[in-house]
C-alpha cells in the first residue's frame, strides 16, 4: 500500500493544478468578454501588426542568406578597390570578395613572363583592404608559350617566383583562378579540341599548384573554373587535375542564347545545356567541392550580336533563386559569387547606370539592402608600389558565338 502513496499524490496534484489552471483561462475568457468592441479590434489590430512585422523580418533574413552577405563580390576593373567602394555605396550592402586580372603580356614581348614573375602591382592595389581578392591569373603569358612545355615542368621557376612575390607582399592566401574559361578556343591555355590539350591542361595546373606550395608561408586556394555551355569537342571534366589540387569549383555565367529566345528559354538552355548549371553543381557535388561563380551577369554583345538578353531582370531572379537553393555548406555549397559590373569594348554588363533599369532595380532589392545605410566609401590603399607595370595590358575579351569571351 505505502508503494502507492506517491503515485496518489502526484495525481491528486495534478488534478488540482489542472482545476487552477482552467480558473485562470475561464477567469481570462471572462474578463476579454467584459472588454468593449473597440478595446478587442485594438488588441486584435496589435496582435496583427506584431505577427506582421516578426514575419517581415524573417523574410529578411532568409533573403538575405547566403549570397547578400559574406559570399558576394564584384568585378569593377583592374586596381579597382576605389570603384569596388563605389559598388558598395550604390548597392547599400557591403562585399567581401574582388575579382582581377593579371599574367597577359604582349605576343611580341621580349618578356612575356614578367607578370607573372613579378605581380606584386597587384597585389598591392588589394594587400592593404578588406577584400578577398580572386585573381584571375593567366597559366600562358601568350601565344609563344604551351600547355605541353608547362605540363613538363619548364615554367616552375616562374611560379616560384610568382608565389615568393605573393607571400612576401602578402597576397599568400589569395584565391587564384588559374587558367580559366579552358574550355573556350580563345586562350593560349586551352584545353578545347580534343587533341590531347585537356591532357595538357591538367599536368600543368599540377605542375603549378606543387611549385606554389613548396614556397614556405603560400596558403592559396585554386578555383577551377570553366565556361557555361561551351563544348568545342571538349569534356572539361578531362581538363580536372585532380581533387588534391582543387579548392573550388567555378563556373562563369552569362545571360545568354540563342537569338531571339526568350528569358525562360534561354534559362532553362543555362541549366540543361552541355556543361551548363546542372552539370556544374552535379561535377562539384561528386568532387566533394564547393561552387563558385566568379563572373555572372546580364549581357548586350555589340557588334550587331544579338544572343544577349539585355535589361533581363528574369535573369537576376533565377541567378539569386539558383545560388539560395544551393546547399548551405559541403559539397556543392556556395564559396563567392561575383557580379560583372563592367563594360567592355564587346560588351555591356553594368547595371550602376542606366543602361538597364529593370535588371538594375531587380538586383538591388534581391542583393541590395535598402533598409540599412550604404557603407562609407573605402579609401584606396596606400602603398610603395604604385606604378603600374610598362608591359601591363588592361582588360581586354572578344566575341565568339557562344556570349563575350573574357581575356585578361
Amino acid at each position: 500500500m505505502k508503494a502507492k502513496t506517491p503515485y496518489k499524490t502526484t495525481k491528486n496534484t495534478t488534478a488540482k493544478r489542472r482545476t487552477k489552471k482552467n480558473n485562470q483561462r475561464s477567469g481570462l475568457l471572462s474578463l476579454l468578454s467584459r472588454r468593449s468592441v473597440s478595446q478587442r479590434t485594438s488588441l486584435l489590430v496589435f496582435v496583427l501588426l506584431f505577427a506582421s512585422i516578426g514575419a517581415y523580418f524573417l523574410f529578411r533574413t532568409q533573403a538575405a542568406s547566403p549570397v547578400t552577405s559574406s559570399r558576394m563580390g564584384v568585378y569593377r576593373g583592374s586596381d579597382g578597390s576605389a570603384e569596388v567602394a563605389k559598388y558598395e555605396s550604390w548597392i547599400g550592402h557591403p562585399v567581401n570578395y574582388a575579382l582581377d586580372f593579371l599574367g597577359r603580356s604582349p605576343s611580341d614581348s621580349t618578356d612575356p613572363w614578367n607578370n607573372i614573375d613579378n605581380p606584386g602591382w597587384w597585389c598591392n592595389s588589394w594587400s592593404s583592404t578588406k577584400y578577398t581578392v580572386v585573381y584571375s591569373a593567366a597559366m600562358l603569358p601568350n601565344d609563344t608559350t604551351t600547355l605541353a612545355a608547362g605540363a613538363k615542368g619548364d615554367y616552375n621557376a616562374h611560379w616560384k617566383s610568382f608565389a615568393q612575390t605573393m607571400v612576401n607582399k602578402g597576397c599568400g592566401d589569395a584565391i587564384l583562378r588559374l587558367g580559366h574559361e579552358f574550355n573556350g578556343k580563345f586562350y593560349p591555355w586551352s584545353a578545347a579540341g580534343g587533341n590531347g590539350q585537356d591532357k595538357n591542361y591538367a599536368a600543368y595546373w599540377r605542375q603549378i599548384v606543387n611549385t606554389l606550395r613548396s614556397v614556405s608561408g603560400s596558403n592559396f586556394q585554386f578555383d577551377w573554373c570553366s565556361l557555361a555551355g561551351v563544348d568545342n569537342q571538349t569534356n572539361p571534366e578531362n581538363a580536372y587535375p585532380g581533387n588534391e589540387y582543387v579548392d573550388i569549383i567555378g563556373l562563369d555565367a552569362y545571360d545568354t542564347g540563342a537569338a531571339g529566345t526568350t528569358g525562360e528559354a534561354r534559362w532553362k538552355a543555362q541549366k540543361e545545356r552541355v556543361y551548363g548549371l546542372n552539370w556544374h553543381l552535379d561535377f562539384a557535388k561528386r568532387m566533394k567541392k564547393p561552387v563558385s561563380f566568379p563572373e555572372w551577369g546580364i549581357t548586350v554583345p555589340s557588334g550587331g550580336q544579338t544572343y544577349g538578353g539585355g535589361d533581363n531582370p528574369y535573369y537576376i531572379q533565377k541567378m539569386y533563386e539558383w545560388m539560395n537553393a544551393l546547399p548551405a555548406t559541403g559539397p556543392g555549397s556556395l564559396a563567392y559569387h561575383m557580379y560583372f559590373e563592367y563594360d567592355a569594348k564587346d560588351g555591356a554588363h553594368r547595371l550602376m547606370n542606366t543602361q538597364f533599369p529593370n535588371a538594375s532595380a531587380k538586383f538591388k532589392s534581391l542583393f541590395g539592402d535598402s533598409s540599412s545605410t550604404p557603407p562609407p566609401p573605402t579609401p584606396p590603399p596606400s602603398t610603395t608600389d604604385t606604378t603600374a607595370p610598362t608591359t601591363r595590358l588592361h582588360r581586354h575579351r572578344t566575341v565568339s558565338k557562344h556570349r563575350i569571351q573574357l581575356l585578361c
